[in-house]
């Protein structure tokens, strides 16, 4: 019984998002994507805003908040893992936030 303490304890550590939550970090991802982050000129510019405001949505649907030390690790899987690294390291047409994890862990805990 003892053994399985760590894996209970690890188990309770997983943090419910709530959807208040995970809209405000949407509003907070889409306000960096359009208002702080660098953005390189590109046809198109306006309309690959509002396709990637709903990438940015549906990376916030799908990921997932573990506390593992006193530490937040954000993970995503599939089209929101490959979001979160395009809103991490950068596409074609800005500039990623290299804190992004950071940034999204201090929001979905209150921090921010």
């Amino acid at each position: 019984m003892i053994d399985d303490l760590p894996a209970l304890i690890y188990g309770a550590m997983e943090e419910t998002i709530t959807i208040v939550e995970r809209d405000k970090l949407k509003v907070a991802l889409t306000n960096w994507l359009t208002t702080q982050t660098r953005l390189k000129p590109v046809p198109d510019l306006d309309q690959k805003l509002i396709n990637y405001q709903r990438k940015i949505a549906g990376f916030c649907d799908n990921l997932h908040l573990k506390l593992t030390d006193g530490l937040a690790e954000i993970k995503a899987y599939g089209d929101a893992g490959q979001t979160m690294a395009e809103l991490t390291y950068g596409t074609d047409w800005f500039v990623g936030h290299p804190d992004l994890v950071k940034m999204a862990a201090k929001i979905l805990l209150g921090q921010e």
